[in-house]
């Protein structure tokens, strides 16, 4: 199938520009044109770019498009929008998913925090964070903007893009409602989210001027290898995080692990309603299990709803751990905001946590126990 490249001619004559609607595509290059091309119309009255032969020519680097409107130069313009848009809305993603989003810059209280939203358990989907996705989805758009100004399948980019951006405005509508649901804003996610409604109404844009939009069912032939690419790069990444997922330690290690948490005065304080406080409660419960049963009920949780002692230590998000020096919990050794591995409150407390270690230690316990047991028997 030949690629539809859409044209326009210079012409001064108001009235044939509004009769063709104003408007059409050419891709332009006046150093490698041959001078004997011509432009012949095509069934739906646009312009095909044919050699002398009659055939399109397959051999124009360097492409632009431009659109013949009053004011010139939107088409280009709108591109090169969404080109710088995207760019940062890339960097801002960049910082979501590898950042230190605990720092001042994002967390400015308990209500506008980044790590508050980012660590609940809405941001993640398919066990991914939902700021890898934002990047993979930045990326693709600049690639397929970047296509447009080289490529002759404009039509086709242009549906690609508007779909791509109504995808990421079902994401934006995901987290917004995610985050009125957890009571906390992410402020650079709003950044990222109103970068996204202004892309997704340029795109809007690309795509109404668009005199006959190609059809979905060729858009998805046209740009198969790179939507299966797409497809592909996203498999690897949720593969990737799903192989990386530990494994929850056995509960008697939980168990000692937690008691040692207490006994070195480390507190934890949050809110029932928080969902990162809930994502680092479920270190320590096991599923079927009753609370006052688990290694949870070594850790000393303080619910932070009107509650005067976390007013008292100036706890400005959820989840806070403190480590107190003594029972009197006056004066703070240590703190840190968001929710934490176990690798990290080890080495914040000073609590061993080594779960290979730990469980082979306990497997060689049970089978000295058996070979005791076994021993006594025969004797």
């Amino acid at each position: 199938m030949k690629s539809e490249m859409y044209t326009t001619d210079d012409v001064d004559d108001t009235s044939r520009r509004d009769r063709d609607g104003g408007y059409s595509y050419l891709p332009l290059n006046n150093n490698n044109i041959n001078s004997n091309s011509t432009g012949i119309n095509n069934i739906n009255g646009h312009h095909h770019l044919n050699n002398s032969n009659g055939s399109i020519s397959s051999s124009i680097p360097n492409i632009h498009f431009y659109s013949h409107r009053k004011g010139g130069g939107l088409f280009n313009n709108s591109i090169h929008m969404m080109g710088v848009l995207g760019l940062v809305s890339l960097a801002f993603s960049f910082y979501l998913a590898f950042g230190n989003i605990e720092s001042g810059t994002c967390d400015i209280s308990a209500k506008v925090s980044c790590s508050t939203v980012l660590k609940s358990s809405f941001a993640e989907i398919l066990g991914v964070p939902v700021a890898i996705f934002g990047l993979t989805w930045n990326a693709v758009l600049l690639f397929t903007v970047w296509r447009v100004t080289i490529d002759d399948k404009v039509p086709h980019y242009i549906s690609f893009i508007y779909i791509w951006c109504s995808i990421g405005i079902g994401f934006v509508i995901y987290f917004v409602a995610a985050e009125f649901i957890i009571g906390a804003l992410c402020p650079f996610c709003t950044v990222v989210h109103v970068i996204n409604v202004i892309m997704m109404y340029i795109s809007f844009q690309l795509y109404n001027d668009l005199r006959n939009p190609p059809i979905l069912s060729q858009t998805a032939s046209l740009l198969r290898p790179m939507l299966i690419s797409i497809v592909l790069v996203h498999l690897v990444i949720v593969g990737l995080f799903w192989a990386a997922t530990p494994e929850k330690p056995s509960e008697p290690i939980m168990n000692t692990f937690a008691r040692c948490l207490g006994e070195r005065h480390m507190v934890f304080y949050g809110s029932d309603g928080c969902h990162a406080c809930k994502k680092q409660k479920e270190l320590f419960v096991y599923t079927g299990q009753d609370e006052a049963n688990s290694p949870w009920k070594h850790i000393r949780f303080v619910e932070c709803f009107k509650n005067n002692e976390c007013q008292h230590h100036n706890i400005a998000g959820y989840p806070t751990w403190i480590r107190f020096a003594d029972a009197n919990q006056e004066k703070e050794i240590d703190r840190h905001k968001g929710v934490m591995k176990p690798e990290e409150l080890s080495k914040m407390s000073g609590c061993p946590y080594n779960p290979d270690q730990q469980q082979q230690q306990q497997n060689n316990n049970s089978n000295n126990n058996i070979n005791n047991n076994n021993n006594n028997k025969e004797k």
